[in-house]
């Protein structure tokens, strides 16, 4: 299998799953310090297409091209693979969207704590 095909594989959401549970928040106050007060509603990223793009950005343990790393192919095949599914899920929505929402990925707790992060919180 090369590292393209296994880009595209479901086994991809285990890493995703551990990115939101472990790193997504610290993500997130890091993103908040460079937002003008106010202006969190507009610009910060809140969605599960958002989080799953910061996923696939992230250089952590947990991020996609850790993933591919971890699937024993070499930083050209890595970085080759992950050229391209940037080009191709920038144009169409990245799989792991829809495999969150297939699972019913419930983006309430995390909303919750965003909201306690950027004062929004009741």
């Amino acid at each position: 299998m090369d590292a393209l095909t296994y880009a595209g594989l479901e086994d991809s959401l285990d890493y995703l799953y551990a990115f939101l549970d472990s790193d997504l928040l610290a993500r997130i106050k890091d993103e908040l310090r460079y937002i003008p007060a106010g202006m969190e509603e507009f610009l910060l990223d809140d969605s599960l297409e958002d989080f799953v793009w910061l996923w696939f950005k992230d250089s952590g343990a947990n991020g996609f091209r850790q993933y591919l790393a971890d699937g024993g192919f070499d930083t050209a095949e890595v970085e080759q693979a992950y050229v391209f599914c940037r080009a191709e899920w920038g144009m169409n929505t990245p799989p792991q969207v829809e495999w969150l929402r297939e699972d019913g990925f419930n983006l309430s707790p995390i909303r919750r704590e965003i909201d306690k992060l950027t004062g929004r919180a009741s």
